[in-house]
């Protein structure tokens, strides 16, 4: 497990090291409550029986296009307020505390590594 930043205050972008596998999406600051699953528009079949069904669109603009993409962004002020009421009521409850992403003095349990501004062009140009 290791988690990539595109800057050195931006997101955690938790992937498995061995092979760049993406995870989940968290906030630096782990004691709030919020994780975002990455996947892929044809792995959605699979996990809505377990997840649920999709409530929120959310960069869609770079996103790749296809059969189901989304076309455009929605749900997202919904979606805001909905994640924020819920990392609210984790800090106030102290549910947020117990967190399997964190050690127990508040820090990641996976190293973290910065890309540098040259890598993250090199990863930009290779996918246009």
């Amino acid at each position: 497990l290791e988690i990539l930043r595109l800057t050195p205050r931006g997101t955690f972008r938790w992937h498995a090291r061995c092979c760049g596998t993406p995870m989940i999406n968290t906030l630096p600051r782990l004691s709030l409550a919020f994780a975002g699953i990455v996947l892929r528009q044809s792995e959605l079949p699979d996990v809505t029986p377990v997840l649920g069904s999709v409530r929120c669109h959310y960069s869609t603009l770079g996103a790749g296009k296809g059969a189901g993409a989304p076309a455009q962004d929605s749900g997202v002020p919904r979606a805001i307020l909905q994640v924020g009421w819920r990392m609210i009521c984790g800090v106030a409850t102290t549910k947020s505390r117990r967190n399997p992403l964190r050690l127990a003095d508040g820090t990641a349990i996976a190293p973290i590594r910065v890309i540098t501004p040259e890598a993250r062009q090199a990863a930009r140009a290779a996918v246009s």
